[in-house]
């Protein structure tokens, strides 16, 4: 046998022998690399000085892009604070509400209104800050806003820590789930809390004002409608007697003068006679605009029927008057007010309609009374459209309804006539307070 020849085996176990592999030295590679390196002089050098560029490029790129993101994140903490700052501190209070009721979020301005601390007023029903009179109000008002109803607003009296209450007005919206989740807020109902006392009081001090205005307005104008009364009774008892009697006299003196004298005077007392006649008739139309006599001889139904029927003759129209009750016996100043916005309102017909008919209906409905003038003429587009004297005729009519106390409708559409319709409240309550007095 041969030293160092292999040893023949047998050809099914010729393959499977496994050369044995010796692990290199880290210090002979480290040797080897550094000869290598040594041989290569001109490539090497040039390969580290594109690498330490590259590693410098990136080094400066990481760098802008960390001060870019510095700068961001700065820009996002001031953001922040003004969003912090506007939301704690503003003029009203924001608060979150969750699904089943509950207070999720609140500015600081919203739990200085309630009288509480922020962290005692989280995960509280917002229920108990309403007062117990509105709270079931507040919960239909927020089932509605959960299902989605348009109507956000209310106004609620919400109760302080120390138990005292304040006006507010909620303007409420609800956040769908998937609306909440999009945007990143807690999902609920967010509501705007504005402290609206103030405004409630002031408002309630123009509401009294106004009533006593319309109660003074009302009485002036009973005691305006009494004293033109009693001024026609006096021009008619008075003036018109004494102007009656005056002609009865030149007459009598006309008939009894000698024929001489009545040659050369005749015409005098002529003309005496004709002036006397149209002083009377002149102090007659300053009676009927003081106090139509028809009112206080025939009552208001009697009255405007008279007076529709006879412009109703000289326009052509036909003319209809439906009550629903006998006739009326209402305060002097309501009742002339009335009989003072029919006449406005037919003359107008007669004079701009060219209606062919006219119905008006005066009805009571408890203690209210309400007079209806339609006719089916030309109408008009709108108010502003309206001929000056028909435009002051109808401001005229809602100052005359205005100063009782009445509601004023004026509606025309052009080809399908026109309405005007006066509802005074509780007119038959003032006949009893007035026969009272």
């Amino acid at each position: 046998m041969i030293r160092g020849r292999p040893r023949y085996l047998p050809r099914s176990e010729r393959y499977i022998i496994k050369p044995t592999v010796k692990k290199p030295d880290p210090a002979v590679l480290r040797s080897a690399a550094e000869s290598t390196l040594a041989r290569k002089p001109d490539v090497e050098p040039r390969l580290a000085d594109e690498l330490l560029h590259e590693l410098r490029v990136h080094q400066v790129e990481l760098e802008m892009q960390n001060e870019t993101l510095r700068v961001a994140q700065a820009e996002l903490e001031a953001s922040r604070n003004r969003y912090l700052d506007l939301y704690d501190f503003a003029p009203v209070g924001y608060v979150t509400i969750s699904t089943d009721g509950l207070i999720a979020e609140i500015n600081l301005a919203g739990a200085t209104m309630l009288g509480r601390a922020r962290k005692g007023l989280l995960r509280k029903h917002f229920s108990t800050m309403v007062m117990p009179a509105d709270q079931h109000r507040w919960i239909h008002h927020f089932t509605n806003v959960k299902r989605g109803n348009r109507e956000v607003s209310i106004d609620l009296a919400l109760l302080r820590a120390d138990g005292t209450a304040f006006e507010a007005r909620l303007d409420c919206g609800h956040d769908t789930p998937e609306a909440s989740s999009r945007e990143g807020r807690t999902p609920g109902m967010r509501i705007i809390i504005i402290d609206v006392t103030e405004r409630k009081h002031a408002e309630r001090a123009i509401a009294d004002q106004t009533q006593r205005l319309q109660a003074l307005s009302r009485q002036l104008t009973e005691v305006d409608a009494e004293v033109r009364r009693r001024l026609a009774r006096e021009l008619h008892d008075r003036v018109g007697q004494n102007l009656s009697s005056l002609i009865m006299s030149l007459n009598r003196m006309k008939s009894e003068m000698p024929a001489e004298v009545l040659e050369r005077s005749g015409k005098w007392f002529d003309d005496s006679a004709k002036l006397l006649g149209q002083t009377i008739d002149e102090v007659r139309t300053v009676m009927s605009e003081l106090r139509p006599a028809e009112l206080d001889d025939f009552g208001l139904l009697q009255a405007v029927s008279f007076y529709a029927e006879q412009v109703g003759l000289r326009a052509g129209f036909a003319f209809t008057l439906r009550a629903a009750h006998g006739d009326l016996h209402l305060p002097i100043g309501i009742e002339t007010t009335l009989y003072r916005i029919a006449q406005e309102a037919v003359t107008n017909i007669g004079k701009h309609a060219r209606a062919t008919e006219v119905v008006i209906v005066i009805e009571i409905i408890e203690n209210d009374v309400t007079l209806r003038i339609n006719d089916n003429g030309g109408g008009v587009v709108d108010g502003e459209n309206m001929m000056s004297v028909a435009r002051r005729g109808v401001l005229g009519m809602r100052e005359r309804a205005e100063a009782i106390g009445a509601q004023f409708e004026f509606q025309s559409t052009p080809g399908a006539g026109t309405t005007v319709a006066v509802k005074v409240p509780a007119a038959l309550e003032r006949r009893a307070a007035s026969a009272t007095e």
